[in-house]
């Protein structure tokens, strides 16, 4: 996945400590998982609940890209079906 126009050629991000916009979303989901989801998360899964993340705040939509059945591989489990999945995020904020 990438949140970049297609024609671009270098990643946008500096060299800095901090992830872009769609890189922190993706770490945020990966994370947080998905309240009430699956309890294995595919990269289809993650697509879509990553592309609402951006959309809520008017960045631009991630590209897919994919062969065959790749966005149906098991990425990750969801900490948001686990028991103790209410979790706080570093900004002290329950989810």
């Amino acid at each position: 996945m990438e949140a970049w126009p297609a024609r671009a050629r270098t990643s946008c991000s500096s060299t800095s400590s901090v992830p872009t916009s769609f890189t922190g979303r993706f770490l945020a989901l990966v994370r947080d998982g998905v309240q009430d989801g699956p309890e294995t998360l595919t990269l289809g899964d993650l697509h879509v609940h990553l592309r609402r993340r951006l959309a809520a705040h008017d960045l631009p939509a991630p590209n897919r890209r994919g062969t065959d059945t790749a966005d149906r591989h098991p990425f990750t489990r969801s900490p948001g079906t686990l028991p103790t999945a209410r979790l706080e995020s570093r900004s002290g904020v329950v989810r």
